[in-house]
């Protein structure tokens, strides 16, 4: 068997790929989420940690129950 690593059968979309954030320690609360910390936007997301996570390239990121929201 031969195996061709630069054989493209076609190009997978890069929103295929995506994230989930979970309540698991200090995931949201406390995380990404904390109203009242100095880098928390009107809605309460430290915008410190959402540049981070835009850093990655993410494109969507699921919470629980399954919203998606995008960064």
């Amino acid at each position: 068997m031969h195996i061709e690593r630069d054989f493209e059968i076609s190009r997978t979309d890069d929103r295929l790929f995506s994230s989930f954030l979970e309540h698991l320690g200090r995931a949201i609360y406390s995380g990404i989420y904390e109203p009242g910390h100095p880098e928390a936007d009107e809605n309460g997301f430290r915008t410190d940690v959402l540049k981070l996570v835009r850093e990655l390239k993410i494109d969507h990121v699921r919470s629980p129950g399954g919203f998606p929201f995008r960064l």
